[in-house]
Order: structure tokens, then sequence, then C-alpha cells
């Protein structure tokens, strides 16, 4: 008996244009609600993303790369990083390899720098629906955090591996979210197994 069916949005349950037909979708929930059947979207979004496509239901959202749980309109679960570590990580980015398009990632919330590009910033609101602008990363909300992402390029990407695998150790999982995007998760989370 089948009693959930979990899909992956991009390039799964959304075609490249980012869309699904509604309609269709409506009638298969509806039968899957009737049967008992527990619809699961899983990504690496945001869940306010999440949400906004498939507004307030009652089914879960798996968001952050699995971090943040929602069933419905209401968190389940999550699990963040260790407060030190964290703030560590950033840090290494922001001050050390003088990364500034950096969007940080709390349980609701993600933040980015104010004086960051206007480019960089429309590009952050197409991904992350709840996003504050910060002053400085050295001073975040003192929130339960869950995922840094950001670009770098391709070239950079053996060294920073290197480097932050020797600096953190197994407290952080690097993972590829498309092009040149970066996230990172904490490790034995989903898409740790990329």
């Amino acid at each position: 008996m089948i009693k959930a069916i979990a899909v992956d949005m991009d390039g799964t349950f959304l075609d490249t244009n980012k869309q699904f037909d509604q309609s269709r979708f409506e009638e298969i929930f509806k039968k899957l609600k009737d049967k008992g059947i527990v619809f699961i979207a899983v990504s690496g979004n945001q869940y306010a993303k999440l949400k906004s496509i498939f507004g307030v239901r009652d089914m879960f959202f798996i968001s952050e790369n699995g971090a943040v749980i929602y069933k419905g309109n209401e968190m389940y679960s999550y699990r963040s990083f260790n407060r030190y570590i964290f703030q560590s990580v950033v840090d290494d980015l922001n001050i050390n390899n003088k990364i500034d398009q950096l969007i940080i990632c709390d349980v609701k919330s993600a933040y980015i720098l104010k004086n960051t590009s206007e480019n960089f910033k429309e590009d952050a609101r197409l991904y992350y629906h709840q996003l504050e602008e910060i002053d400085s990363l050295q001073a975040l909300p003192d929130n339960d955090y869950v995922k840094i992402a950001f670009n770098i390029n391709r070239e950079t990407h053996p060294r920073l591996y290197k480097e932050l695998g020797e600096i953190f150790k197994d407290s952080i999982k690097l993972v590829s979210s498309g092009r040149d995007s970066i996230d990172i998760i904490m490790p034995n989370m989903p898409r740790d197994k990329h």
C-alpha cells in the first residue's frame, strides 16, 4: 500500500520553465488525498518558495535540502547547524575568501548583504521569497541556520572544497546546486548523497 509520494521539484515535477499542469495536479492531488496518500514536495529551495508554487495545502514540504520540513503551513521539524561552526564558515567565506554574495538561510528567512549588487539581489529574490538585507554577516540575527548558498567560478570549486574540508572536516558538506552555485549544508542531509 502506498502511503506517500515525494517529488523533487526542479527538472522533475516542474518543467524547464518552472511550471506544471495545475489542473492535472489538482485532479491527482484530490485522488491522492481521497486514498490517504500524502504528497511531499522536496527541494533545496526555501519553504516560502515552495508555498508560492502550491499554496497552503495539506501536504508536506521538505525544503532547504531536507533541513526544514513543513506540514501544510506549520513547521513540522528542522535541523540546524551548530551556531559557532556556522558563523565560522560564514566568516571564512566572507572575510578570508572575500565572498560577499552569500545567501545565509535560517529556518524561516534568508539574508544577504545590503551592499551587494542589484543583479545579485534580483537573482536571490527569484529563489528566496523571504529575504532580508542586512549590514554585516558578522552580526547575524540569533536564529537557527540551515544553509549557505553562493555562486563561484567553477575553477575555484576544487580549492574551496579542499580548504573548507580541511578546516571544518565533517561539520559541513558542499553540494552543487546548479551551474556555478554551491550550497553548504549539514552532513547527512538528503543532498549529501549527490
